[in-house]
């Protein structure tokens, strides 16, 4: 129920930015809502997979483990040195885990205000609304480096391609699969034609098997392990099938590519530059997704959730277009895209026993039972020195 009511209540209160109440008292809202979601992510107490993981990184850490911590205990794979600093340094000055999920969420949803108030200011609380339900709703490693790639795309903007390898590289310290966000300064650079977005998409579609079996040829390249964060060790690709994708998320993606190449063309130079940076990035994760549900490759998709920050500013700004035709034409399509969105969110969605147990009910710190702190996600107890 609280996530009912704090999701529903975010959503009408976003229904504001329709209208034309005084901008001072949205503005207070919208500051209001990170606070409050700061405080639901941050207090949080055994809530949402891999919490124990990342608390026992926390409290294991310590700066003589910071290039050696092994994440899954010993001989396996290593913690990324960025994430075992940044818990080392938080750690030094508030020596409570619960200060550290505040911190970073504060840095996360922050970055991500930051940068909806730098391209949609007016329609501040939809765009959050959005960031909020497509985004991870319990963060961890991969959300910080989702939080910096919000300066990321300013630098790609702005052609600053030296802060750009800067900030790509801090994201590589914390969480090795951004790496492959490093193509992203020229690829977003293009402007590519809707008609070839929809080849490009159902050609990877369409060769899926094909890349299955090169896939498999060089699954074990030591580049694939760096750019999947040391995944490739736990999946594999079976080359003898390719899993279904489904007509209604083909037709979806196209949908979507639609109205994003519509509205792009209803905005001035500039405005259409940042437009299709952000187009871009929303395709290149639409074909992460494509190469990922290859068996084997669902590591991919947590790769494409760092690109999912566009989204929400590519449909505020065509809502803002959309308006001039018919002011019930985006809010309609706000509506049900919302809910589309709430409605694949793992603490609403039946995705399994599995999430239902990591999501529900949600505990506090205040929950916080020391004599049976392992009760629901993976036990995490094994000795660090």
């Amino acid at each position: 129920m609280i996530y009912y009511i704090l999701f529903i209540s975010l959503f009408l209160t976003s229904l504001l930015d329709f209208t034309k109440i005084n901008k001072a008292f949205k503005n207070r809202l919208f500051i209001l809502w990170i606070i409050i979601f700061i405080l639901f992510k941050g207090l949080r107490w055994d809530t949402g997979t891999d919490f124990n993981q990342f608390y026992a990184c926390f409290k294991y850490s310590d700066w003589s483990n910071i290039f050696s911590y092994w994440r899954y205990g010993p001989d396996t794979a290593k913690m990324e040195p960025g994430y075992m600093l940044l818990n080392i340094l938080i750690k030094t000055i508030c020596p409570y885990y619960t200060g550290f999920l505040l911190i970073t969420d504060t840095f996360i949803l922050c970055s991500f205000g930051y940068l909806i108030k730098k391209y949609v200011p007016n329609q501040s609380l939809i765009a959050l609304s959005i960031m909020i339900v497509s985004t991870e709703i319990f963060p961890v490693r991969q959300t910080l480096t989702t939080a910096i790639l919000c300066y990321s795309i300013i630098f790609i903007e702005k052609r600053q391609l030296k802060l750009y390898l800067l900030s790509i590289f801090v994201c590589f310290t914390i969480h090795r699969s951004s790496l492959i966000m490093l193509p992203l300064y020229w690829l977003c650079q293009y402007k590519v034609k809707f008609r070839h977005y929809i080849i490009i998409y159902i050609g990877l579609i369409l060769s899926r098997a094909i890349l299955t079996n090169i896939l498999a040829n060089i699954f074990n390249l030591s580049i694939l392990s760096i750019i999947s964060a040391g995944l490739t060790d736990t999946y594999m690709v079976n080359s003898n099938e390719v899993s279904s994708f489904s007509i209604s998320t083909i037709l979806n993606s196209i949908l979507h590519l639609y109205l994003f190449e519509f509205t792009k063309k209803q905005y001035k130079e500039e405005s259409e530059k940042q437009y299709n940076i952000f187009t871009n990035i929303y395709f290149i994760y639409l074909c992460i997704n494509v190469i990922g549900s290859i068996p084997g490759l669902t590591m991919l998709y947590r790769i494409s959730n760092n690109l999912i920050i566009v989204y929400p500013l590519c449909l505020t700004l065509s809502f803002i277009k959309l308006k001039k035709y018919h002011f019930l034409i985006p809010i309609f399509l706000y509506w049900g895209l919302w809910f589309i969105k709430l409605k694949a969110n793992p603490c609403i969605d039946s995705n399994g026993p599995f999430y239902r147990t990591c999501y529900e009910p949600y505990y506090s710190i205040f929950d916080k039972n020391d004599h049976k702190e392992f009760i629901r996600t993976n036990n995490w107890r094994y000795p660090h020195k």
